[in-house]
């Protein structure tokens, strides 16, 4: 089982958080649902700005590899808010077991980087671990490789640089 904080706005329920043990990201079945408060401060911009932060070399997969159709053009404002799975840069599915997520999903918010990105180019980002200290990033440490995901879309892959800022290990 993997966990992972979700946000979510539905037409008959607003969650502000949710914390999630199992997720089919496709048909949305969401299994062992626990509601528990969620600070507010991480769910606005101004704090995720504050949140320690990694640089990561990122590379977005073309739309015909699976990636997006538009790249994201402003990384500067923290609002493209996609996971990283720890794993294999050239993994292109999600791994699933009875309709179950298999991996662990670290949220992060993308801060800084370029603002003119090419799909199949490399370019250096700064990632804020949207989560932490709730959630651990024990995992992204210089050379470790990862998946960029949007839901069970694997959209980019990368490769840490730096340790994160803040001691948020």
């Amino acid at each position: 089982n993997w966990v992972c904080d979700i946000q979510r706005q539905h037409r008959t329920s607003h969650w502000t958080g949710a914390r999630v043990s199992g997720l089919l990201i496709d048909n949305l079945r969401l299994s062992r649902l626990h509601a528990r408060p969620v600070n507010s401060n991480v769910m606005s911009l101004s704090p995720i700005m504050k949140q320690p932060r990694i640089k990561a070399q990122i590379t977005f997969l073309p739309a015909s590899d699976g990636g997006r159709e538009t790249l994201p053009t402003d990384f500067s404002d923290g609002k493209y808010r996609p996971h990283v799975v720890v794993g294999n840069p050239n993994q292109r599915k999600a791994v699933f077991v009875n309709n179950v997520a298999q991996e662990t999903y670290l949220g992060v918010a993308f801060v800084a980087g370029p603002s003119n990105v090419v799909a199949s180019e490399s370019f250096l980002a700064q990632l804020a671990l949207m989560y932490w200290p709730n959630v651990s990033y024990d995992s992204l440490v210089p050379g470790t490789t990862f998946t960029l995901r949007e839901g069970p879309h694997i959209v980019g892959f990368g490769t840490v640089q730096t340790l994160p800022t803040n001691g948020a290990t």
